[in-house]
């Protein structure tokens, strides 16, 4: 394949991706407007956002399958256009339930393109670009639902809610066009099986733990009575991956115990990051009474500082390794928890700048290294499940830290203290990623 080849396959799906993740996020800072527009409550609305983070979650098992059932092109092309049927149908929408349909339609393409181009990527160049390569492929994925806020803050600054699925839809067609006249084929077809009812139990079982965690406040026992219910069809999920010979998710490569450690990481980061930029609308516009654009306009320095370090540290990772750079990451998510435990409904604007920051840049460095070193070590034939399980298991913790985090936000006396409960698992998350790291190291210095 020639260089010309490559660089205009890789610019086109890393544009697919980066929309597809940029549309993860556009609803946050519009969660406000919808629930005016549809007169619906938070616990209802927030799901256009955890919603979204779910199913990109559940379908990444089938994304490795999809990945060698059909050709290259004819995935790509297939994605795009479903995407853009989906988008279409939230434009016209004049309903909750039909745009939430449409949202939850985009995340099953978006979930799918997502690891489709990862793998896709890493086939296309040598292993000794893959930290350089994964590094801008992580600064794509973090980059996107990190401007989201930002962007749709200008869009309903300018336009109405409306304006988050056409802009969406326009960037789209041109990928599709592009797709259709110069993407080559990779791969060709193979019959490959896929397990429905693993799908199903994943999907049924995630929705309901998340449901009921949406619902504990206002219904308990129901929401307890979910959470339990959904926990046993995981536990049957799991059990049915351990027994089957060509399992939806290979559960078994966290017998690998790098591969394990790393993913853990990557989902309480994520979870961290999710979280984080649900909860910030919510205070700037809902109490501090702030327009979407100056929401955005406050969340973009994190976002560009996270667009900045993304591919630099995937850089550095292929030079230096995890070992200098992992520690720097943990620090400054720390650091974070302290301007944002001093954040209050009338704090002035350049703590919240800056406690975002400070937090974004660390997830950034920490998403980039433990991602490249979970992949790392993986034969070719491999390499798709394992880079499958990361990614589920990352979008799955996302919509967990997203749902947590708004459930301390409505349980709260009062705001301030509902955004300090969450800021709050914020920091036993991050504690727990130091432990992990902890144990790496010293798993690291056995072998040695």
């Amino acid at each position: 394949m020639s260089k010309t080849t490559r660089t205009l396959l890789s610019a086109t799906l890393l544009v697919a991706v980066f929309t597809a993740l940029l549309n993860q996020t556009v609803m946050i800072t519009a969660l406000p407007v919808i629930m005016k527009h549809f007169n619906i409550t938070l616990s209802s609305a927030q799901w256009l956002t955890t919603g979204y983070v779910l199913i990109l979650g559940i379908v990444t098992p089938i994304s490795a399958v999809l990945y060698n059932r059909f050709s290259t092109r004819k995935l790509f092309i297939g994605l795009i256009g479903v995407f853009i049927l989906a988008t279409t149908l939230g434009m016209v929408a004049n309903t909750y339930a039909l745009v939430l349909i449409a949202r939850l339609v985009q995340a099953a393409m978006g979930g799918i393109l997502m690891t489709f181009s990862q793998i896709a990527l890493i086939d296309l160049f040598p292993a000794s670009k893959r930290g350089t390569i994964l590094g801008l492929f992580s600064m794509v994925i973090s980059a996107g639902p990190a401007i989201g806020p930002t962007f749709s803050g200008l869009l309903l600054k300018l336009f109405t809610w409306r304006s988050l699925f056409t802009v969406v839809l326009i960037i789209m067609l041109l990928v599709l066009i592009i797709g259709i006249i110069a993407l080559p084929n990779v791969t060709t077809d193979h019959q490959v099986y896929i397990d429905w009812l693993s799908v199903t139990l994943s999907f049924v079982g995630m929705g309901a733990v998340l449901m009921g965690i949406s619902d504990l406040q206002s219904s308990p026992l129901y929401a307890t009575v979910l959470i339990i219910a959904g926990a046993g069809l995981l536990v049957w999920f799991v059990r049915r991956q351990l027994k089957s010979q060509t399992p939806l998710l290979n559960v078994r490569l966290f017998a690998q115990g790098t591969f394990t450690r790393m993913s853990l990481m990557v989902m309480l980061t994520f979870a961290i990051m999710m979280g984080t930029e649900t909860i910030l609308p919510l205070l700037l516009e809902t109490h501090m009474h702030l327009s979407s654009m100056d929401a955005g306009l406050i969340m973009l320095p994190g976002a560009l500082i996270n667009l900045i370090l993304a591919p630099t540290i995937g850089r550095l990772y292929d030079r230096y390794g995890i070992q200098k750079l992992l520690p720097i990451g943990i620090a400054l998510l720390l650091l974070s928890v302290v301007p944002f435990f001093m954040v209050t409904t009338t704090s002035p604007i350049w703590l919240i700048v800056i406690a975002y920051l400070i937090r974004m840049a660390g997830c950034a460095i920490i998403t980039s290294v433990t991602v490249a070193k979970a992949l790392a070590g993986f034969a070719a034939n491999e390499l798709s499940h394992a880079t499958a399980l990361n990614n589920t298991v990352r979008q799955v913790a996302g919509s967990f830290g997203n749902a947590l985090m708004v459930w301390a936000l409505s349980a709260g006396t009062s705001f301030n203290f509902g955004f300090h409960t969450a800021i709050l698992l914020t920091l036993i998350a991050i504690i727990g990623i130091l432990v992990i790291a902890w144990i790496n190291t010293r798993a690291r210095k056995t072998l040695q």
